[in-house]
């Protein structure tokens, strides 16, 4: 089993590797969704690439500095397409700012998206670039193969993402802002990736764990995207009044706070488990294998 897994790792990253590479280069594909789907698959590569930290190898370094550096590159054009999204869910049912004018915003903050989709994302610049970067790292894929992770490296990097997001959440205050919330969902989130690549060894405990912390991250997801976009219009670039800010805000500190309730418990529910028996947990599983 443990075989297994060295040998899916490299292959699951190279398909990864690929499933970049045909978002950047297929036709047809709404350029908000090719930028969706590669920030997404990059997160991925990020937590795989924790499995091999025992290499000195300087191709795993690299590669991570390269994908978090792509990413950042597209932040922003996610961003302004989520926000035409939270935009209408927190208008659909507003009775307090005219129709007329949700339509005009609408079409401003639909404007910046494509804006910086044309400025930003275009055969010639930022596609290519990705493409050229993933077509290198797929010349090399053979060093995934050779320097594969052992049993012992999987168990450590699966320990050391539960304990860097365990005592993250302990540390937050609670008053705890956006931002910090955010740095707790980056940690949680490769502990979900990492787990859901292991949770055809052990589907009893990994399938059921890394359900439940893709739920939290879609909730902590949700809670940033709604940050964002209230630091967008408060910007005044959409031409929304003080008066339609303050609505709007409102509403958004109302979903927010909704949402942070039934994270909290889920957060305790997650991390109920100290570090030493999540640790002792794991032990007992991969020896299992």
């Amino acid at each position: 089993m443990v075989q297994d897994n060295k040998n899916r790792l490299a292959i699951v990253f190279q398909n990864r590797i690929k499933k970049v590479d045909y978002f950047c280069t297929t036709e047809n594909i709404s350029p908000n969704v090719a930028v969706h789907e590669i920030r997404k698959t990059f997160k991925r590569m990020r937590a795989f690439l924790k499995f091999y930290s025992h290499s000195s190898n300087q191709l795993f370094k690299a590669c991570k500095k390269e994908i978090v550096s792509l990413g950042k590159s597209l932040a922003l054009l996610r961003e302004s397409y989520v926000n035409i999204q939270i935009f209408e869910r927190i208008t659909a049912e507003n009775k307090l700012i005219p129709q007329q004018r949700i339509k005009i915003v609408k079409e401003k903050i639909v404007t910046n998206n494509k804006l910086l989709i044309n400025q930003n994302l275009d055969k010639e610049r930022k596609l290519r670039t990705i493409h050229k970067s993933m077509k290198q790292l797929e010349a090399q894929i053979g060093i995934f193969h050779s320097e594969h992770p052992s049993r012992e490296q999987f168990l450590i990097t699966i320990c050391k993402s539960y304990n860097l997001a365990h005592s993250f959440n302990q540390k937050l205050h609670p008053d705890f802002d956006t931002v910090e919330l955010h740095k707790l969902r980056k940690k949680i989130k490769a502990l979900y990736y990492q787990l859901d690549f292991l949770k055809f060894t052990q589907p009893k405990f990994f399938r059921l764990k890394s359900t439940q912390i893709h739920n939290i991250t879609e909730q902590l997801g949700n809670d940033h995207d709604l940050f964002v976009f209230l630091e967008d219009i408060k910007q005044k670039k959409y031409d929304i009044n003080e008066n339609e800010v303050e609505i709007l805000e409102n509403k958004i500190r109302h979903l927010s706070e909704l949402n942070r309730q039934k994270l909290d418990s889920r957060l305790k529910q997650l991390f109920a488990d100290s570090q030493e028996i999540f640790n002792k947990k794991m032990e007992q599983l991969f020896n299992e294998q």
